[in-house]
């Protein structure tokens, strides 16, 4: 749902109301990738849409080209 969007890179975040009843995992994934992302100077990007999927895009700079200008 794309309220619950912006806690899906929290630690120990899942999308079950009951914590205990999510599939699998403990709700780590995204927010070590957001933070290895992040300290490279990049950025995570997530969008979903409902029956359609969800679509995460992660940027990090080329360090050999510099930054855009």
């Amino acid at each position: 749902a794309p309220d619950w969007l912006p806690r899906l890179t929290d630690a120990f975040a899942t999308s079950a109301v009951n914590p205990y009843l999510a599939e699998g995992g403990v709700g780590l994934g995204l927010s070590i990738v957001k933070m290895l992302v992040e300290l490279h100077g990049g950025t995570l990007e997530i969008d979903s849409t409902l029956g359609e999927g969800t679509e995460v895009k992660v940027t990090i700079p080329n360090p050999w080209t510099g930054p855009k200008s």
